[in-house]
């Protein structure tokens, strides 16, 4: 049994309010949130991640009064992880009372951001790299289509969005528990360090993309909503790429430009293996 929270001056729901809202309470309490079942689920699913990531977990009580709560209170009791359940009006304040995102975990940053240090390699084949991206919508969208894409790293510099904001998980839909998150103080001495190419987008890149080869190790950096790369990155980079484009347009929004990359490198491992393949059976 749960005792029901009913009272908004609650700790639990005034906590809860605060990481949806500020960035400072998200500091302060060194957690996040995570919003609906399946993204919970994801990360209670994820090697790197689990059930030790998460502090604790609050349902609305009309979810948890579902054949979708009973669920998930049996999958909180089998992780051993805290379960408040709340009155719906209550509930309104953080979230949707109903429906399956009527549930909430509190995610341990520091562990978060932590996890894929110890799990991965500290190189990796394909890495799509963000200078000051700022809308988090776009920064969470371009982790799930690089993890969609099988990129290993998605390296984030300084002004970009939290990539473990609420809204950023949202958009990322479970991409950040599939590729690593490298949150770099500086990019141009991270670009400095690493044994691979890195190659800038810029809209007068000099190659385009399609003759561009991606399918050895190497990292794609996008820019900048509105001003693009830092040029101090571009003059650094081993090349700049363009995505080339037919229209009257100027440019693609960088969640689409950066879909255009992930998946052309997507084609060229495709068109490699499929050579391969076809040199071994000749």
């Amino acid at each position: 049994m749960h005792t029901l929270i009913t009272s908004r001056d609650n700790p639990v729901v005034r906590q809860l309010a605060g990481l949806q809202d500020a960035a400072k309470a998200r500091r302060r309490s060194d957690l996040t949130l995570l919003e609906g079942w399946t993204l919970i689920q994801t990360c209670l699913d994820a090697p790197a991640f689990g059930p030790r990531c998460v502090e604790y977990l609050a349902i609305s009580e009309t979810l948890a009064a579902s054949p979708e709560g009973r669920g998930v209170r049996a999958r909180a009791e089998a992780a051993s992880l805290p379960l408040h359940v709340i009155a719906s009006s209550t509930y309104g304040r953080i979230g949707p009372s109903e429906g399956p995102n009527a549930v909430l975990a509190t995610l341990r940053l520091g562990m978060a951001r932590e996890a894929w240090r110890w799990t991965r390699p500290a190189t990796a084949r394909f890495e799509l790299w963000l200078d000051s991206v700022q809308d988090p919508g776009n920064v969470g969208t371009l982790i799930r289509t690089a993890a969609a894409s099988g990129a290993a790293r998605v390296v984030l510099g300084p002004g970009c969005a939290d990539p473990w904001a609420p809204k950023t998980l949202r958009a990322g839909m479970g991409g950040q528990f599939a590729t690593e998150i490298l949150e770099a103080p500086d990019l141009l001495d991270h670009l400095g360090s690493v044994p691979f190419p890195v190659f800038a987008t810029l809209a007068d890149g000099a190659t385009p993309v399609f003759d561009t080869d991606l399918a050895e190790t190497c990292a794609v950096l996008l820019g900048n909503e509105g001003a693009g790369v830092n040029p101090a990155l571009v003059k650094r980079a081993a090349g700049t790429i363009r995505i080339p484009m037919v229209g009257v347009v100027e440019s693609l929004n960088v969640a689409a430009a950066g879909a255009v990359v992930c998946f052309e490198r997507v084609r060229q491992m495709g068109a490699r293996a499929r050579a391969a393949s076809g040199a071994d059976g000749s």
